[in-house]
């Protein structure tokens, strides 16, 4: 890890300590399988500022960005999978940026009926 990796790393784990929460989710193992567990992370949830992203589906207005240490889950996610925060509510990632240790998702709120909100 380059020495500026190493920096924003530090700064994330510092922001996530200050404005972290930590909270269950269930995600897919890449095996079949799901893993549930508890991990702090920055959640990202502002009403009045909504940021859009545009993938191969279409451009979507996600509803959370939620950035984790990239060593808390099994694998990194891909567009179009789900996660659940906390269980049974089911969110789809739209996006996934990887970079300098960390993971951030943008995340698309799926209601009961399994349409996008």
């Amino acid at each position: 890890m380059s020495l500026f990796d190493k920096k924003m790393k530090s700064g994330f784990c510092k922001l996530r300590d200050v404005a972290g929460e930590t909270r269950e989710f269930v995600v897919a193992d890449g095996r079949g399988g799901e893993r549930v567990f508890s991990t702090r992370v920055v959640w990202a949830q502002d009403t009045m500022k909504r940021d859009s992203v545009a993938n191969a589906h279409g451009v979507y207005l996600a509803d959370v960005q939620c950035t984790f240490d990239e060593r808390d889950l099994p694998r990194v996610p891909t567009e179009g999978e789900y996660l659940e925060s906390p269980r049974f509510i089911k969110y789809e990632i739209v996006d996934v940026t990887v970079g300098s240790g960390v993971i951030t998702l943008s995340l698309l709120k799926i209601t009961t009926k399994g349409v996008r909100q």
